[in-house]
């Protein structure tokens, strides 16, 4: 059984890797239109190593590709997780898949239209005449990249709480009493994993205690099942 689960997972692995290098070979196509679209945010954009360019490119045909293969990736996780699962457990895996891939396009969406935006209208207000910006692209994909993609990750917090809560590691009763602690730590997840400045870490903080109060809101939902109940069944 072990071996046929281990054939298994590679086979499953396998497709997750040609599904992402099938998606990052036709995201190659669109860096030009993704350059172009920085280019109209920030101006002329500059390498200053040899091979900056083509890495830069290729990050960004990679990021194309692993949105885009996202989906493949589920499914094959969800296939092979599935036949060891109970009834009552594939129920709530489904919400917490679901509730997983909204909270994800929710952060990307917030940080692209919002954070991104906002961000960098703040930071390029600061040239002048005699000030103008030069814009190397390796270091404006990184601040792309942390102003967007870290916001779908950090979204990702009330599916935690739920979790937790889910597991019986924590009540709804205590999260409510840990509103001031979550506060706190949602600056420092801020902090850590947006870029180095004041104003992306305040628009990540603020959803994420939003967030967090939204999980205290949907904890009762969650909350693990009696003894006795369906998680005892069959597994299917």
């Amino acid at each position: 059984a072990l071996v046929e689960h281990l054939e298994e997972l590679r086979w499953r692995l396998i497709v997750c890797l040609l599904a992402f290098g099938a998606a990052t070979a036709a995201g190659w196509f669109y860096v030009p239109d993704v350059l172009r679209y920085f280019s109209a945010t920030v101006g002329r954009l500059i390498f200053v190593a040899p091979a900056e360019a083509f890495f830069a490119r290729f990050k960004i045909a990679a990021g194309i590709g692993l949105v885009v293969s996202l989906p493949v990736i589920l499914v094959q996780a969800w296939r092979f997780v599935l036949p060891a699962l109970f009834p009552e457990e594939k129920r709530v895996l489904r919400s917490f898949v679901w509730i997983g891939v909204g909270l994800f396009a929710a952060g990307l969406a917030f940080g692209f239209f919002v954070a991104y935006p906002v961000s960098l209208a703040f930071f390029l207000g600061f040239g002048t005449e005699g000030l103008r910006p030069a814009i190397v692209i390796s270091r404006h994909l990184g601040f792309f990249l942390g102003t967007t993609a870290s916001f779908g990750l950090a979204f990702q917090l009330p599916l935690v709480v739920l979790a937790l809560v889910r597991l019986g590691a924590v009540t709804p009763e205590r999260l409510r009493e840990m509103r001031r602690s979550a506060v706190f730590f949602a600056f420092v997840a801020a902090a850590a994993l947006t870029p180095a400045d004041a104003v992306s870490q305040i628009l990540m903080a603020l959803p994420l205690v939003g967030l967090y109060e939204l999980a205290v809101l949907l904890a009762p939902h969650f909350l693990p099942p009696a003894p006795g109940g369906d998680s005892g069944a069959k597994r299917s």
